[in-house]
């Protein structure tokens, strides 16, 4: 079978097969990352039978964890690799998502890998991938009685003081899975998203996440500034603080080393190209900085949002727990 690229930079590429005369295009659920750099890969099909009736996670982490917490619509298919049943296949977690799939009465279809990568959109996918249905995101009401609530009641770090996390306009799938790994590992109690110009909740997140991404509560924010700006006066209301992120001086900057804190932190990082928008910003009781460790950080000007919002959360709770 031969293929002729035909690439577009950026989003997407497509195929065109001489065998079939038609495009093959990746799959809706591959967000970004085909470019260029992958037109020399071999491409891959699946056959009619094993199509998939709904969104394809991959990876040993992100399927085990989705079967354990069961909080997606429907599980439709389990596609494990050929090789992966030998008898001396050893790998403990892929034979618990077969006890488990087996349990539940999932079909389960042994495939050969050309097949899985092609559901897994060419991504790594440690020869296990998973059709199930949509990753559940409730809508945050944003009233007060509900803030007050979850300060109350949803408590998972060890900080005395609640920490509650806003992604603002993020975009790439791979910043909002690693962000949501660092979350989940660091104790974060809420993680609330922006519906506008923001990464959906994807397989390609949840793989990010290592995972993590499917057994979190996960909150979306009505959509629009004011619907942002309203949940964040609630919050003050509340007794909560504000914190977000500037790689500038500004009036209300602070390095996070020297911040000390005796209130629930909401902390808001933003899109990675344009941040947080001014009128947000003005919002913020504290703007938190990370000073460089090097005279020459103007050649690299700033940190990507996943490790800055690693560096932040480390901070923030490895002063809380130690005092």
């Amino acid at each position: 079978m031969t293929f002729v690229n035909k690439c577009f930079c950026g989003l997407r590429g497509e195929y065109f097969c001489k065998t079939s005369r038609k495009f093959i295009s990746n799959p809706p659920y591959n967000h970004g990352l085909t470019g260029c750099g992958k037109k020399g890969r071999k491409q891959y099909f699946v056959p009619d039978n094993l199509k998939p009736k709904a969104e394809v996670l991959f990876g040993i982490n992100p399927v085990l964890l989705a079967l354990k917490n069961g909080r997606r619509e429907k599980f439709h298919r389990l596609y494990i690799k050929q090789e992966a049943w030998d008898i001396d296949n050893d790998n403990e977690g892929v034979q618990i998502i077969k006890e488990i799939a087996t349990e539940r009465n999932i079909l389960i279809s042994y495939v050969k890998a050309g097949v899985l990568a092609a559901l897994s959109g060419q991504r790594p996918n440690q020869g296990v991938c998973l059709d199930a249905g949509k990753f559940p995101v409730s809508r945050f009401s944003g009233d007060e009685k509900q803030i007050r609530d979850s300060l109350s009641n949803d408590r998972t770090n060890l900080s005395p003081y609640p920490i509650w996390l806003l992604l603002y306009e993020i975009q790439d799938p791979m910043n909002v899975g690693a962000i949501l790994r660092t979350a989940h590992f660091m104790g974060v109690d809420k993680v609330i998203l922006t519906t506008e110009k923001s990464c959906k909740m994807n397989s390609v997140v949840s793989k990010a996440s290592a995972g993590a991404m499917e057994v979190m509560t996960l909150n979306n924010l009505s959509q629009g500034r004011k619907s942002y700006l309203s949940f964040i006066q609630l919050w003050k209301s509340c007794g909560g603080s504000v914190i977000g992120t500037t790689s500038s001086q500004h009036p209300k900057s602070e390095s996070v080393t020297e911040y000390s804190f005796n209130t629930p932190i909401l902390l808001i990082m933003g899109n990675e190209g344009y941040g947080v928008e001014q009128e947000i910003l003005d919002t913020c009781d504290t703007l938190f900085t990370i000073t460089p460790g090097t005279q020459e950080a103007n050649i690299v000007s700033s940190l990507n949002v996943s490790v800055t919002t690693g560096i932040l959360l480390h901070s923030l709770l490895n002063k809380k727990i130690k005092s």
